[in-house]
This record gives C-alpha cells, sequence and structure tokens, in this order.
C-alpha cells in the first residue's frame, strides 16, 4: 500500500500528539489540542508551555511568510528578500548577496533579536515554560521564557558558516536559535525559525 501526502501528515500528527501526551504525563500538564497555530501545546500551574520535540540538536519553532515577518518587525528590504528568493525561484545564500546588504539585515536583526525571538516563542500566547525533548537520547530540558530572554538579550546575530542560515549565538558561541529558507521548495521562501538544544545546556 502507497501512502500519500495525506497518509503522512495524519501519521506525522498523531505521532506527535503522542510524544507531547508523554510530557504531560511526566510533569502534569494538560495538553491543549485546540487552536491552530497556537505556541501553547499544555498548561500548567505555571501557565502555558510550550513542547519541542526534537528529532536533532534543534527543531522548528516558528514558520512565518515574509510578508507577515515585515508586517511585525518592518524589516528592511535587500537581503532578506534575495535570500529568501521570488516566484521565478531566484535566491541566493548570503555569501551571493552584497555584502553591505547582508551586514544591514545582521545588524537590524541584532537590534531587534528579543522582540524577534520574544514574537517566535509566544506568537499570540504568554509562554512560560519551553521544554526541550531530545527524541534521541530520551534527555528533557526545560526553562523559563524570561530565561530564554536574559541569554537572547546578551546573545548576537551572525551569518552561518555555510551562508544558507542566519545564526543566533549565545554568549559561549553556541547556536540557539537559526533563522532558514522553509525547506520545501517554495517559492517566494517562507522564513523557518529553529530552535537548538544548547540554548538549553548552556
Amino acid at each position: 500500500m502507497t501512502l500519500t501526502t495525506q497518509d503522512g501528515s495524519r501519521i506525522k500528527r498523531i505521532y506527535e500528539h503522542d510524544k507531547e501526551i508523554e510530557i504531560c504525563d511526566l510533569f502534569g500538564l494538560t495538553q491543549i489540542t485546540t487552536g491552530k497555530g497556537r505556541k501553547a501545546d499544555a498548561e500548567g500551574e505555571m501557565g502555558f508551555v510550550s513542547i519541542k520535540n526534537a528529532r536533532s540538536s534543534s527543531t522548528q519553532v516558528w514558520l512565518t511568510t515574509l510578508n507577515k515577518f515585515r508586517e511585525l518587525f518592518d524589516a528592511p528590504q535587500g537581503a532578506i528578500d534575495l535570500f529568501l528568493g521570488d516566484r521565478m525561484k531566484n535566491r541566493m545564500n548570503f555569501d551571493e548577496i552584497p555584502a553591505d546588504l547582508t551586514r544591514e539585515l545582521v545588524e537590524w536583526m541584532d537590534e531587534n533579536k528579543t522582540t524577534i525571538i520574544h514574537r517566535a516563542l509566544h506568537g499570540n500566547d504568554e509562554i512560560a515554560l519551553v521544554i526541550f525533548r531530545d527524541l534521541k537520547d530520551g534527555k528533557v530540558y526545560t526553562m523559563k521564557t524570561d530565561e530564554i530572554m536574559e541569554i537572547v538579550s546578551h546573545s548576537s546575530w551572525r551569518v552561518g558558516k555555510r551562508n544558507g542560515s542566519l545564526q543566533l549565538v549565545n554568549a559561549s558561541g553556541q547556536v540557539i536559535f537559526h533563522l532558514q529558507r522553509e525547506g520545501k521548495g517554495k517559492y517566494p521562501n517562507n522564513i523557518l525559525f529553529h530552535i537548538h538544544r544548547n540554548l538549553f545546556q548552556s
């Protein structure tokens, strides 16, 4: 029997639902199953909780369009547009974009880092706690969002080593968030933010 894309999406949703329940049971949380696009996956005594089950060292924390990103933050035109591409499938890595445009974007991301990451974490909810589980070794990490934001305030953005992302690195030089294109071949590409295990180990 050949699985369709719809079958794969349904299986993925069931899997993620079950993994969230495991975390809810572990921490005595109530799972939230309503509200498409919400950042809150569960609720407990301290408030809303975001649960991140990661198959690698990072996992998605926010997916948005360039139009929405610009509406929220008034991002400068230039490097971000060239990086994401257009309907003609034109797109560039950061080493192909004029250096002054890339520098302008990185500086702007630095100036707005707390506002951007706050939105990535909270959306329209007020998240009190983020739980990050490494599905490979089973380790579970937790951090309050105000603690995350304190680390973010002392971090800085840089171009990733392969020029296909922007990385937010902490004071120790570890990547704690990164921005990339959504990897589904869509044009213009959406903006995808990832949260890293390093954040919880810093």
